[in-house]
């Protein structure tokens, strides 16, 4: 694989790009963006500044010519040649839900899964360099749908909406294949709510790439005789192929839904630890499952399989225990812990997603109309994207220069700020590290998260935006 050059994904750049159809809406839209870039935490009138800058800033957003696709066009443009560029990557798929409170209705949203509220759900995909350095590339496909106002569902009504829903993750694989069109090897990661039948099966008559954790135990063909075979026990008793160790954050126990009847086993709190991991592999077929049956599909697939097993965990706590069904080689040690280290860079897509609603508080946004709160995502998620490149360079590449991710006149204001403590050409770690200390970070309760780094980058910027308007290199918005 060619190594991707470090280059920053400038936000205003990008959108320039946009074709909305008209000169003056194309102005308005980077005008916009560049005001949520410089100050991502805070709410639109905030960042709109003027009155008159706020009131063209809702009239775009309600503009009809305005839509989430023409917005997102060029940031999704940028990304896909950045997966081109990386000649191999991984897209991660994933769904997280944005919720609106507050006492007056939205016009378009419907019910969430909460108990109060309203909403929408956004299923995205994300590109991301393969191996350890796990890269952020970009967004590359995004679908939002509105689930009916009716109150939980049951029976062969909550069947029928979660089979409608579930075609997401196929359309979404689909989409982000169609706009590579063959240019890079794309291989697609999905948690176990994309573990379908029919899912697999597409993609391996496409021949197309993946790793998706197992959300049941399948049964296997062939069956012996008065005997039946299941996934989980079958690949239990392969011998390991290889070790390897993993560092397990912290999880607090999360909030529960009013709805719920129990908290799901996989999402429970726990301490930080170090864990030694198993790994099996073997090769299955997969027979079809009783609710796939009837409609035109193979009565088996054929996948490739890895166990991840914690050996010898502490004592009361939930191991990691994860089935892997995979597209990808089994056949040596190296091969396997590239599968695996495939199916951890799912975490970043849930780093982005804390981006959207923490970083650049997307859940606060005073807009009132599914189409409008769409219209403002399609800007949020490069502004986002830039947050979590930025994140990424310094934890992972810590001595990038900071030139890469931040203007100079911003680094003047950090190192200003700072009383000269930033070095004449700082990292992108000791650049990040003084926006931290901006916005409150203490340096011995670790490595600073979302909300703290809004809130120094937000201040950071509005110096910024002052220091350079004082020498007029920034112009009124009249």
């Amino acid at each position: 694989m060619r190594r991707s050059r470090v280059r920053r994904s400038s936000v205003v750049t990008e959108v320039e790009l946009a074709d909305l159809g008209d000169v003056r809406l194309n102005k308005r839209l980077a005008t916009i963006v560049a005001g949520m870039a410089a100050r991502p935490d805070v709410s639109l009138p905030q960042q709109a500044g003027s009155e008159s800058a706020r009131e063209a800033a809702y009239q775009f957003h309600r503009n009809p010519r305005v839509t989430f696709d023409k917005v997102l066009e060029p940031h999704a443009a940028r990304s896909i040649e950045r997966v081109v560029e990386a000649e191999t990557a991984l897209v991660v798929h994933d769904t997280t839900e944005f919720h609106f409170r507050g006492e007056v209705h939205r016009e378009g949203l419907g019910r969430l899964g909460r108990g109060s509220g309203e909403g929408f759900f956004c299923h995205l995909a994300l590109g991301v360099a393969p191996g350890g350095e796990r890269r952020p590339l970009g967004v590359l496909g995004v679908e939002t749908y509105v689930r009916g106002a009716e109150r939980k569902p049951k029976g062969k009504q909550a069947k029928r909406i979660a089979d409608r829903e579930a075609l997401r993750w196929g359309r979404g694989i689909e989409a982000v294949e169609q706009r590579v069109g063959g240019r890079a090897r794309l291989v697609h990661v999905l948690d176990s709510e994309g573990d379908i039948y029919e899912v697999l099966v597409d993609l391996q008559a496409k021949k197309r790439g993946f790793v998706i954790r197992a959300g049941r135990d399948r049964a296997l063909k062939p069956e012996p005789a008065g005997e039946r075979l299941y996934l989980y026990s079958q690949v239990a008793l392969q011998a390991p192929l290889a070790q390897t160790f993993a560092s397990l954050s912290a999880r607090r126990r999360p909030k529960e839904k009013p709805d719920a009847k129990r908290s799901s086993r996989r999402n429970r709190a726990r301490e930080a630890r170090d864990a030694v991991l198993d790994i099996r592999a073997m090769r299955a077929c997969l027979k079809i499952p009783a609710q796939a049956r009837g409609q035109g599909l193979p009565t088996s697939v054929e996948v490739n399989v890895v166990s991840v097993m914690e050996n010898n965990p502490p004592p009361g706590v939930e191991p990691v225990n994860w089935t892997l069904l995979t597209s990808e080689p089994i056949d040596s040690e190296a091969a396997v812990l590239r599968i695996v280290e495939a199916y951890r860079s799912r975490w970043l897509i849930e780093e982005f997603f804390k981006a959207i609603k923490t970083g650049c508080s997307y859940e606060k946004a005073q807009l009132e109309t599914y189409h409008t709160l769409v219209v403002h995502l399609a800007m949020t998620l490069p502004v986002a994207y830039d947050l979590l490149l930025a994140r990424y360079l310094s934890r992972a590449e810590p001595a990038t220069p900071a030139v890469a991710v931040f203007r100079s006149t911003l680094l003047d204001v950090l190192r200003y700020e700072t009383d000269g403590k930033l070095p004449a050409n700082p990292t992108i770690e000791e650049a990040l590290a003084a926006v931290a200390r901006l916005g409150g970070h203490i340096k011995s309760n670790g490595p600073p998260g979302w909300a703290v780094l809004g809130r120094g980058y937000e201040d950071a910027l509005l110096i910024e935006r002052g220091w350079r308007a004082a020498r007029g290199m920034e112009k009124c918005d009249q």
